[in-house]
């Protein structure tokens, strides 16, 4: 789906000629969802993981999609052929007290 979205936004920018892109980041863990409010009630996820996930876009590069060590691990076992990871900095942790380090994906550009 990341994948996707960068093709896409590529498109659009091109076609409209605007200044137009994304940074995504994505973890791979728990979370826990909920409801809150109850004038304007929405759903929101909570965890260490969405932390985590929220830091990968945070500290990506737009245009790129930029994944911890954990997804970048589990992509290594299901799909070797099509992906490439280039290191891309250790995020920092405070509120969670550890370091994650994290990776741009570089992908075969013409998968579909």
């Amino acid at each position: 789906m990341a994948i996707s979205m960068i093709k896409i936004i590529n498109k659009v920018r091109e076609e409209l000629g605007i200044g137009l892109n994304m940074r995504i980041g994505i973890h791979t863990g728990d979370v826990y969802g909920g409801v809150i409010g109850t004038d304007l009630v929405r759903f929101d996820l909570y965890g260490s993981d969405v932390v985590i996930a929220n830091k990968m876009e945070s500290k990506g590069t737009p245009g790129k999609i930029n994944v911890s060590d954990k997804t970048k691990k589990i992509l290594e076992t299901l799909e070797t052929t099509n992906y490439a990871f280039e290191e891309n900095t250790v995020v920092k942790l405070d509120s969670l007290g550890r370091s994650v380090p994290c990776f741009f994906i570089n992908w075969d550009i013409n998968l579909s």
